[in-house]
């Protein structure tokens, strides 16, 4: 896979060209109203028990990522007409991506792991002494070298292995393939890619810059812009690998567009 940068986020543009509107409801829409109807769900389920309500609005949140994952795959296929029953429908990789997920928590939940004895005093205190800057200290006092060197470590290989699992979500979805065999696949993909994949995100560092100064108004564009952008990462890495593009492709343009929030630092 030798496309550069700009060309990937080239193809995202144009897919979001004349569908703008559609991709900001696909991209917003679903997590927002799934997170809601988490958040709800969690603080009546937490009634009978804390643990049950975080799972639930883990889960009810997933969904809305799942939602709109399923339907940025089915833009760039070039459906534009979605019905109400597209924002909510259940088969076979919605377990799939459930299973995925909970892989992937438990990969990020090893950085903790070093710190097992202190988060474990920690959850027996009241959630008011959570908020008091002593109970922060001591945890930080309590940290051993051997126990911060041991959480680095997990870290950098939650890191290394989370990015070259990135496409595991958008392969259970678009391939409809089992979690072990999306693991598998991603892993494929990326092989011998790892920086190049791992860079991609930062190549929109420069946005970041204008969330404030906008008072966050570039999110609604910025947003939509980076979800179809790794999208469209997906795809380039799908066909690299053989396994075909998407129906609406396109030659990638030779002209360049000079984009200085977009600036490739290695193209």
């Amino acid at each position: 896979m030798n496309m550069r940068f700009y060309q990937i986020k080239q193809i995202a543009k144009r897919t979001l060209s004349g569908h703008f509107g559609l991709a900001l409801l696909v991209t917003i829409i679903p997590p927002l109203v799934y997170g809601f109807l988490g958040t709800i769900s969690g603080a009546i389920f937490s009634i009978l028990s804390t643990d049950l309500a975080n799972i639930i609005d883990t889960a009810i949140t997933g969904y809305g990522t799942f939602i709109s994952i399923a339907l940025i795959i089915r833009v760039f296929q070039g459906e534009t007409n979605f019905q109400l029953e597209d924002f909510f429908f259940f088969d076979e990789r919605v377990v799939q991506y459930f299973l995925l997920s909970v892989i992937l928590f438990f990969l990020g939940f090893t950085v903790f792991i070093p710190f097992y004895n202190q988060i474990a005093n920690i959850a027996d205190l009241p959630m008011s002494a959570l908020t008091d800057g002593v109970v922060l200290e001591d945890f930080i006092e309590s940290i051993t070298p051997l126990q911060a060197i041991g959480s680095l470590i997990a870290g950098l290989i939650s890191i290394y292995l989370g990015t070259r699992l990135i496409f595991a979500p958008y392969i259970i979805i678009d391939q409809r393939l089992k979690v072990l065999e999306a693991i598998k696949k991603s892993w494929t993909y990326t092989r011998g890619k790892f920086w190049y994949v791992f860079f991609f995100p930062l190549s929109f560092i420069l946005w970041v810059f204008l969330i404030i100064p906008t008072l966050f108004l570039i999110l609604l564009y910025l947003i939509p812009y980076v979800a179809f952008s790794i999208a469209a990462l997906y795809f380039a890495f799908k066909e690299a690998n053989g396994d075909g593009g998407y129906e609406q492709k396109e030659v990638v343009e030779e002209v360049v567009e000079v984009d200085i929030l977009d600036d490739d630092l290695y193209r």
